[in-house]
């Protein structure tokens, strides 16, 4: 069994760093960090039960809607799961 240890921002950072190539571009590592970060987000907003459907996702990026309107309907998805929201 392993034990996860929680590391600071600072130490997550250079260990994404530590595991680029060293010929990496100062843009390519900012891209990097920037993904881990976006993906760390995302995971913390599943967790937290922020999240909308596959469909809903789809409505709304056609839509072009922002992100305030995404969390208004996984809000209404969660209070009623069987019904399907067009409309944020």
């Amino acid at each position: 069994m392993s034990t996860v240890e929680h590391q600071t921002a600072k130490d997550q950072m250079i260990a994404i760093l530590q595991n680029q190539p060293d010929d990496s571009s100062y843009d390519e590592l900012l891209r990097e960090l920037a993904a881990a970060r976006s993906i760390e987000r995302g995971l913390q907003d599943a967790e937290a039960g922020r999240v909308v459907s596959n469909d809903d996702a789809l409505l709304l990026s056609r839509s072009g809607r922002n992100r305030d309107a995404a969390v208004g309907l996984a809000q209404r998805s969660r209070a009623d799961p069987g019904r399907r929201h067009d409309s944020a």
